[in-house]
């Protein structure tokens, strides 16, 4: 029929599986099978499906009730038999069931063997179902619908049928992992086949896979809001965005933690924050600046929250009166992002939720306590809070992670919050750059910002007078001469100003209440981890 309407584009050969019959606008193929490999081949029209509406994402696929309709996915699981056959297809976040019933034989079987992961093009119509899919896993997650197909096809290459885990074990709940033990009665001892015996290593190894579950989708997602949420605001507030040095001459922050390279016989080491070049730029009149870029700390910290290379959101900005302005800057941009996070991911949240359950929703007010260093010192100590060495807490000292959310959790039981401000810090515990509070010795004008008991941001009022910038270097074992850049920047005229820096993937897993900051870093770093 097709070569009598159009005789002058028929090919002589008979009509086989790779064989297409093009016409001036469209070519057809079989309604299952393999595509080309894309390898920038000549540009050709894909495969026309009369009636069908292309989609990009199923999210919305509920919409299409009755409707033909052709999209790219990937095969999550294939079951059924010779007549009927199950699939699960993934989609980013979003899954359904789709069903191949009774079609033919070779098409039939050529969906039974597609392996796992496969990215296939497919085609059906979409039938709302009288009764939602009950299960118990997380796949499909569209249950109100089904998709009967008509046509699929697979891009090649097909993936290798071993694989180091299943996405459909590594979305299982720990919820979920349980009740199937305890079904079962007994549990795998292959870590590739239960998300129980899969380790965090294992994972991170094999991480492109690992980041196609859903709810790793959704962490990547809500930290792409963060980011937007974070620099929204500040131009909103008349920032500017700057991009500085990750090479430098010298250590931004002071101490050992960095890391050293040869810069053509010098050495050189990579930035631990930008904060330099941040008090640079508003010496150079910019007066309001941020950045988001990568910084580094070779701190050989092995912990839940520690990376050697992370995403920093930094922000500077001069001063009128009192430093305190830029707590309230600082109060009113993260209510901002959280909010906008509140706002923008329900979905994300409620996806990563289905397999953290541990997750819950953060508290916090428009304007949120701002504490004293000492105060917090003291209410530590009468709740009997002990420093690591088992001593009671004084005001010189640091405070560790359990101290830190031992306070959070009395601040929260105080206050009904999950967000705070630790201000005056003592001196001797922050960079060479912070200023001295006059009033009160031995403190500064510094502080910290806590969520759910854990350390967000850092930051302080900076000093702007060079003398005292000089002698505050050598008291850190720094060399002036190293700095000389910097101090020089505020010889001519400097504004008083302060600001903070963010450490983006730390905010986003105290912000879901996930348990690694490790889940939220796409390829993260630590003293044992350089791959992939």
């Amino acid at each position: 029929k097709i070569t009598k309407q159009f005789p002058k584009y028929a090919f002589k050969r008979p009509f086989t599986q790779k064989s297409i019959l093009f016409t001036t606008k469209r070519h057809y193929v079989k309604p299952y099978g393999t595509l080309n490999l894309v390898n920038s081949q000549p540009k050709t029209n894909d495969a026309i499906v009369k009636d069908a509406t292309f989609l990009s994402s199923i999210s919305n696929l509920e919409e299409y009730n009755n409707k033909k309709v052709t999209f790219w996915c990937r095969v999550h699981a294939v079951k059924g038999s010779k007549k009927i056959l199950f699939l699960s297809l993934r989609d980013s976040l979003d899954s359904l069931q789709a069903i191949a019933f009774k079609k033919e034989p070779d098409m039939m079987t050529f969906i039974s063997k597609l392996p796992r992961e496969t990215i296939v093009k497919v085609t059906g119509t979409v039938k709302k179902l009288d009764k939602p899919i009950k299960t118990e896993d997380p796949v499909p997650s569209l249950r109100s619908i089904e998709l009967d197909i008509d046509q699929i096809h697979a891009q090649l290459p097909l993936p290798e049928k071993s694989q180091p885990f299943t996405v459909a074990d590594a979305m299982m709940s720990e919820t979920f992992i349980e009740a199937r033990k305890q079904r079962e009665s007994k549990s795998s001892k292959d870590r590739s086949g239960d998300q129980g015996t899969l380790s965090q290593e294992h994972r991170l190894n094999h991480r492109p896979i690992d980041l196609r579950v859903p709810a790793h989708q959704a962490i990547q997602r809500v930290q792409s809001e963060s980011i937007q949420g974070f620099r929204n605001f500040l131009l909103a507030h008349n920032f500017v965005e700057i991009h500085t040095p990750k090479l430098l001459g010298g250590s931004s922050e002071g101490g050992s933690e960095i890391f050293k390279v040869d810069y053509f016989g010098r050495e050189a080491c990579l930035a631990q924050s930008p904060q330099l070049y941040k008090q640079m730029a508003v010496m150079g009149d910019l007066k309001r600046v941020f950045e988001i870029g990568p910084v580094f700390r070779a701190e050989n910290s092995n912990t839940h929250r520690h990376l050697t290379e992370f995403v920093g959101l930094d922000m500077e900005m001069t001063i009128d009166h009192h430093y305190h302005e830029v707590l309230e800057m600082l109060n009113d941009m993260f209510v901002s992002i959280f909010e906008h996070l509140d706002a923008t991911m329900g979905k994300q949240k409620e996806i990563i939720a289905q397999q953290y359950e541990h997750v819950n929703k953060l508290t916090y007010f428009s304007k949120n306590p701002i504490l004293k260093y000492r105060d917090a010192i003291d209410m530590l100590n009468e709740r009997g809070v002990l420093n690591n060495e088992g001593n009671p807490l004084n005001y010189d000292e640091d405070l560790g992670t359990p101290q830190e959310r031992a306070l959070g959790a009395i601040v929260k039981e105080k206050y009904g919050t999950d967000f705070f401000i630790l201000d005056k810090y003592p001196l001797t515990i922050r960079p060479f750059y912070t200023m001295p509070d006059p009033e009160l010795e031995g403190a500064s004008h510094s502080y910290d910002i806590f969520l759910r008991g854990e350390e967000i941001t850092s930051g302080a009022q900076r000093c702007h007078d060079p003398e005292m910038l000089t002698k505050r270097a050598i008291e850190k074992g720094l060399d002036p001469k190293s700095l000389k850049g910097y101090i020089d920047a505020f010889r001519y005229g400097a504004w008083p100003h302060g600001g903070c820096g963010i450490g983006l993937e730390r905010l986003v897993m105290l912000y879901l209440g996930i348990s690694n900051v490790r889940l939220v870093n796409m390829f993260p770093r630590d003293p044992k981890r350089l791959y992939p």
